[in-house]
């Protein structure tokens, strides 16, 4: 591993082998179709067209769409078919451009350059290979088939669609840093906030899970918000939400009505970790891909190994079931709706794993989640409980106001660590998922959060038999 002299070197070496891998795996085209859910003029190769087989459990069969990419408002939408290698190769077809620019961005970047380089002096790149599901390796093969003109390689495809691992592994493997340096390396830290209400919570009973994806201001994910229609060979069609290169997801929704989004979490230290396990993106890539229900989901997540600290959300509209799951190395501890809500930020506070993550509590996930337990529990001081809905849920994303002082920032503030809007957000995502619906705020002008949630149906982006229009089709 090569070597660079002063703190401000090294400090940098490390803040970028974090962005690179949290921002680009977790966290256009000029083809102007008219609606994504429409017809259009279809690119890509065609595989995977033709009747799906459903699954064993009598899943209704669905005709496959071929490989295409449209255009919906500022989002490219991408329909993705067959094996995981295809699926690979068909998004480094449709998406070139795109990934040409993403390499682009990770070579004008010193510490981003040195990623793969670092991982590999470390043996974490053997780790990845060895503990990552076969179909992320054989879709980062495809992409590279397709892709591998512009730069990408299958060592880097999947260091970044192991990021969650490789960042905890690496920072372990770092020399101590002096703590005004750690309190600046913090700062950097991804942070995301996430609630579910239901039942008594709600305006119509209904379930709703609203969701807020926050890193730093990054162009390339800024300018290239992508919906993901991926139609596997086997399995649940499913949708992701997020950037090109983008094959373990941060957020998603199955044709099942499962949603699953994760939420980065700091580790206590080493021991909380294990050298055996899984990716936790790997992770929510194939719940999606394979459970129809809590349950098994729930399943899944308790019978796979943890190799780092995480947490993720899923809920179940259909079986109105909700919760969190905190996991590390050391255990797992579910958190489910309690009086008809759940929420969470960064950090752990479930019974079971509260001590095994970072002591103290990081600013950025105490604050937010101060203000949820603000505004979600009937107890709140601010409480919208019996009066949430899309539209106060979608307000609670663009909450500005910082629960100690209570002080509202301006639209100008993108980034302060002091209220749920103002901690960097790039993407901002309401779902219904028994109806199969999500809205989503992404892309520019900043910030993120005024932008208008434009929606979308899962049903209708697969074409099923009688899939209702979203409606309504933006929140504004």
């Amino acid at each position: 591993m090569k070597k660079h002299g002063g703190e401000f070197a090294r400090l940098m070496f490390v803040l970028s082998i974090l962005i690179l891998a949290l921002a680009l795996y977790s966290c256009g085209s000029d083809d102007d179709s008219e609606g994504a859910e429409g017809e259009g003029e279809g690119e890509g190769e065609g595989e995977g067209e033709g009747e799906g087989d459903g699954d064993e459990d009598g899943e209704e069969a669905f005709e496959v769409i071929p490989p295409k990419r449209e255009k919906h408002e500022h989002f490219t939408v991408v329909w993705l078919s067959g094996t995981p290698r295809e699926m690979g190769r068909q998004q480094g077809e449709l998406l070139h451009e795109e990934l040409k620019a993403g390499i682009e961005y990770i070579q004008s970047d010193f510490g981003m350059k040195y990623m793969v380089e670092m991982a590999e002096s470390k043996g974490i790149m053997d780790l990845a290979y060895a503990n990552s599901f076969e179909s992320v390796v054989e879709e980062c093969e495809g992409l590279v088939e397709t892709a591998g003109d512009v730069g990408w390689t299958v060592d880097q495809c999947l260091a970044l669609n192991f990021g969650d691992v490789l960042v905890e592994f690496l920072m372990e493997a770092m020399p101590e840093l002096p703590e005004e340096t750690k309190a600046k390396f913090l700062k950097m830290l991804p942070g995301c906030t996430q609630m579910v209400a239901t039942g008594e919570a709600t305006t119509d009973g209904r379930m709703y899970h609203a969701r807020g994806l926050d890193w730093s201001e990054i162009g390339y994910m800024l300018d290239n918000p992508t919906i993901f229609v991926r139609q596997p060979e086997e399995g649940i069609p499913h949708i992701y939400i997020g950037f090109p290169g983008n094959l373990s997801p941060y957020s998603g929704i199955n044709a099942a009505g499962l949603v699953v989004n994760s939420n980065e979490a700091d580790p206590l230290d080493a021991s909380v970790q294990s050298l055996e396990g899984r990716s936790h993106v790997q992770v929510v890539g194939e719940i999606l891909r394979t459970a129809h229900d809590f349950e098994e989901a729930k399943a899944m997540i308790e019978s796979v190994g943890h190799m780092s600290t995480e947490l993720v959300m899923v809920s179940d509209g259909n079986n109105n079931r909700a919760g969190v799951f905190e996991m590390c190395g050391k255990g797992v501890t579910v958190r489910e709706l309690e009086d008809d809500v759940v929420y969470m930020s960064n950090h752990f506070v479930g019974e079971g794993t509260s001590e095994m993550d970072k002591e103290p509590i990081p600013e950025s996930s105490d604050v937010r989640y101060q203000r949820l337990e603000q505004l979600m529990p009937q107890s709140g001081a601010d409480s919208l409980y019996g009066n949430l809905s899309p539209e106060t849920l979608i307000g609670a994303l663009r909450d500005r106001v910082d629960p100690r002082t209570h002080e509202e920032y301006g639209l100008d503030v993108f980034d302060n660590n002091g209220s749920i809007a103002t901690n960097g957000a790039l993407f901002q995502i309401l779902y219904d998922p028994a109806k199969r619906f999500f809205w989503v705020a992404a892309g520019r002008p900043l910030p993120v959060p005024q932008n208008a949630f434009v929606g979308f149906s899962v049903d209708k982006l697969l074409n099923l038999p009688d899939a209702e229009d979203v409606n309504p089709a933006v929140y504004e």
